[in-house]
């Protein structure tokens, strides 16, 4: 059978290996056939695989150095501010002096309104108490002049007559509220006045 099928050039009689055929495949085919499981097979790995892995350290190692990084400028960005802080603490002042103020505002006003309380219940009283004693003075002597004239009233060396006179107002003598007419009674007193020997006299 050799041969009738004489070996071609540049191949010997022997067996070919897996992988010098896949070798040489790979030099007639190009680029196009190799494959991911042709790599995987042959034992190897893609170059750019390989030169990916010092880029995944490299890129762990900045991502584990960012954090610190990251905190300082923070820290530096939070950082006291000393003419905020001086602003802060006058504002602060400024406040406590107003608040102080408006307390003690409140304070002198709420003492003015008690003394003005007290003035007006001590006025009131005063006046209440003057006008009281006066009321009281003033009922006292209508009373005094009262019983003086009464006393006066019934010591008079006249008759029942002539006191009863006295009472009377003549003017209004006429008609009284019920309607009646007293004229004749009037007359009757007016002609008994000065009469001591009259009937009830």
């Amino acid at each position: 059978m050799a041969e009738r099928f004489p070996a071609l050039d540049g191949e010997s009689g022997e067996v070919v290996a897996g992988a010098d055929f896949l070798a040489r495949e790979a030099e007639l085919v190009g680029d196009e056939f190799q494959t991911e499981q042709d790599a995987e097979l042959l034992g190897g790995e893609p170059e750019e695989e390989a030169q990916e892995e010092p880029e995944l350290e490299e890129t762990e190692m900045v991502g584990e150095s960012t954090p610190v990084n990251a905190d300082t400028s923070v820290n530096e960005a939070h950082a006291v501010n000393p003419d905020a802080s001086r602003a802060i603490d006058e504002w602060r002042a400024r406040r406590d002096e107003q608040i102080a103020a408006r307390d003690a505002q409140a304070a002198r006003e709420k003492d003015e309104l008690a003394q003005e309380a007290i003035e007006y219940v001590d006025h009131f009283y005063e006046t209440y108490n003057e006008k009281k004693a006066a009321q009281l003075e003033r009922t006292e002597a209508e009373a005094a002049e009262f019983l003086a004239q009464r006393d006066q009233f019934f010591t008079q060396e006249n008759s029942v007559w002539d006191r009863a006179l006295q009472l009377v107002n003549l003017e209004d003598a006429t008609v009284l509220g019920d309607g009646r007419d007293r004229t004749r009674f009037k007359e009757l007193l007016l002609q008994l006045k000065g009469k001591a020997s009259v009937p009830g006299a």
